[in-house]
């Protein structure tokens, strides 16, 4: 794999009262049918942060990073966040 410029971040916080909060990331219909490939960077909790990256055939690669507290989410592609708190694909140049 490639060096990978992940320079946009987005972070989803938890509620500041209990429950839970919902991360969705749209990437429509040209991703429906990809193959992505996962890289798992940590799976245990106990060792630090869940953390992964998934890498799809263009190119375009999505870090995210799960904390007690938070979801931080690297790209290289252009999201926008949607009046529901779910983020839609905009752009993203194939490399």
């Amino acid at each position: 794999m490639k060096n990978i410029d992940l320079t946009n971040e987005f972070i989803l916080k938890a509620p500041v009262e209990p429950g839970s909060a919902e991360l969705n990331l749209s990437l429509g219909k040209d991703y429906s049918d990809s193959h992505p490939i996962n890289y798992f960077i940590n799976q245990d909790i106990n060792r630090g942060p869940l953390a992964h990256i998934t890498v799809y055939g263009n190119g375009l690669a999505i870090y995210l990073e799960q904390r007690a507290n938070s979801i931080v989410i690297r790209t290289n592609g252009e999201f926008v966040s949607q009046n529901d708190g779910s983020l839609k694909l905009s752009s993203f140049k194939e490399q």
